[in-house]
């Protein structure tokens, strides 16, 4: 019988053998570093699994994982209260799809979780029919050159598309190239509507006497004043000063149109 008393395994020394067994090996009396005795199997020891009564567990569980990324997941912040199933504290993560999740911090350092969901989701088969959002998984059509099969999609606006599954599948809110292409279209117009105040300086008051000069400012590119053309929307935007306010009038496919209805605003407005 191998006597270890007295050796070190970890932050465990070995102090007396018990007369209990843990399957066929004997229990250890043990004393950790931190002051506390627990009773380990001499397997357990001599093999390394066990090399504290747990406190370094519980440390590596405290510890700050604030923007380490594990998987698809990056910590962003401790919620200070504990899971039930494993006793640690949870997480709240964002995963790369959009969704923020809580997630037991030993499921992170351990790699047994590495998205919200969206990783099995986009993992597993996709089966004909299945609809997420507003788009339904019609038929696979072919593979493409990375060998990933190509899918014939309809989405609930009338579109048919053709596009392999992805992170746009299996994020919150899978939409159509066209409907994306909307959503998108109405948060830059969101944007380009929220005027700002400002007072005239420098640079700026050289433009007001073009202005008032009925001359076009300096770095107008259309040729028409108050019309400029939006490369994110693909379309010319005409705006008035009012108040010191921009004013977005509208947006127009066509730059004469956006000029006119410029001119028409100046009437309005002006007289």
């Amino acid at each position: 019988m191998k006597d270890i008393t007295g050796q070190r395994f970890g932050h465990l020394t070995a102090l007396s053998r018990t007369d209990r067994k843990s399957g066929t090996c004997y229990l250890w009396l043990c004393r950790c570093d931190c002051g506390k005795d627990v009773e380990v199997s001499l397997h357990g020891l001599t093999s390394g699994k066990t090399r504290s009564c747990g406190c370094l567990q519980a440390e590596a569980w405290r510890r700050d994982l604030t923007g380490q990324r594990f998987g698809r997941l990056v910590a962003l912040e401790n919620t200070g209260r504990m899971d039930e199933k494993t006793a640690c504290y949870l997480w709240r993560c964002r995963c790369d799809c959009g969704n923020t999740v809580e997630v037991p911090v030993t499921a992170l350092t351990h790699g047994t979780r590495k998205s919200c969901g969206c990783l099995n989701r986009q993992n597993r088969k996709l089966t004909a029919g299945e609809k997420r959002g507003s788009v339904t998984a019609v038929s696979p059509l072919r593979l493409d050159g990375n060998g990933r099969t190509v899918w014939r999609w309809h989405c609930d606006c009338g579109n048919t598309f053709e596009k392999t599954s992805g992170p746009w599948w299996s994020g919150p809110n899978p939409m159509c190239p066209e409907c994306n292409r909307k959503s998108r279209h109405r948060k830059a117009v969101n944007m380009l509507e929220k005027t700002e105040r400002y007072e005239p300086t420098g640079a700026a008051l050289g433009m007001a006497e073009d202005i008032r000069n009925g001359e076009l400012v300096r770095n107008n590119t259309s040729g028409i004043r108050g019309v400029s053309w939006n490369r994110a929307l693909k379309m010319w935007v005409a705006y008035i000063q009012v108040n010191h306010q921009r004013k977005v009038i509208g947006y127009f496919k066509d730059k004469e149109e956006a000029g006119r209805a410029r001119a028409e605003a100046v009437k309005e407005i002006y007289g």
